[in-house]
């Protein structure tokens, strides 16, 4: 039995019936032809992947009075698998049937490209997403970033204060002001300070910041300020952001920058995509 986050359930159902009424607008033409009967489906994967999705059979079930199984959340699958089995009316499983996929595709895919990222590190730091989302999707692919074995970064503007190279600009450049005040409006929060250069990670270091982004460095830059940094203050935690992809994780890995994390937009934004197919079993 899958057992489920009711956030996870509520942010799944949402999308899911968005994507439902884009596609139909509640009159799916086709459906009125199709007969009124029983059908069996499945969905097939043409690629090799991470699975995430199980929470559809629950909301196919509970919503739509489709009875279906699925592999389980974080299952590798080989091409040819068949990652998803499907009962109901035919005119519901047709009707279902893009947007189900479409749906099942980014999350496969986001959690797919967060492995091969993760597996790129050797264990030595872990690797984080961004709020580079698809809009309505947030929970659902940070989800599926963790299904991969990747961290989700903060959710949103709420849950963390990051001090990015914009909102240095509007403090024209006093990172140590920017700091203080946001140790003092918000104890209960993490700092984090986006650094482009040298200079700003010694400001950071020095205003206290709980945490230091180095963005677009490069790999030579990210061990010298990662290690300039744990040398000051070793609970600082120390993420590497900007063009990071499989082959920079391994370079960075191979340095041994004392880094905690890296962080891409890539796996939720870049993805490479994981095809998957809809079958009526005749």
């Amino acid at each position: 039995m899958f057992y489920y986050d009711i956030n996870l359930y509520n942010a799944a159902k949402t999308v899911f019936q968005n994507a439902l009424l884009e596609d139909t607008n509640n009159n799916d033409l086709i459906s009125w032809l199709v007969p009124n009967k029983k059908d069996q489906a499945y969905i097939i994967a043409n690629d090799q992947g991470v699975f995430v999705g199980e929470i559809f059979s629950v909301i196919l079930e509970k919503e739509f009075d489709i009875k279906s199984c699925s592999l389980k959340d974080g299952e590798y699958f080989q091409k040819d698998t068949k990652i998803f089995n499907l009962e109901g009316s035919a005119k519901m499983l047709l009707s279902v049937e893009r947007s189900l996929l479409n749906i099942l595709t980014i999350l496969i895919s986001v959690a797919t490209s967060t492995k091969k990222l993760v597996d790129a590190t050797e264990g030595k730091f872990k690797v984080l997403d961004t709020r580079k989302t698809l809009p309505g999707f947030r929970y659902l692919q940070k989800y599926a970033v963790k299904v991969g074995g990747g961290v989700n970064h903060r959710f949103g503007l709420y849950d963390m204060v990051m001090i990015k190279d914009n909102h240095i600009a509007v403090f024209k450049g006093d990172i140590a002001k920017a700091v203080k005040m946001a140790k003092e409006n918000f104890p209960m929060h993490k700092v984090e300070v986006e650094c482009d250069n040298f200079e700003q990670v010694e400001m950071a270091v020095e205003a206290g910041a709980h945490i230091i982004m180095l963005d677009n460095m490069s790999v030579e830059e990210i061990k010298r300020a990662s290690e300039y940094i744990k040398s000051k203050n070793s609970e600082i935690i120390v993420e590497a952001s900007g063009n990071i992809d499989e082959e920079k994780i391994r370079e960075i890995a191979k340095s041994d920058a004392p880094i905690d994390f890296v962080s891409t937009s890539k796996i939720t934004m870049k993805y490479d995509i994981v095809d998957i197919s809809f079958v009526i079993e005749e």
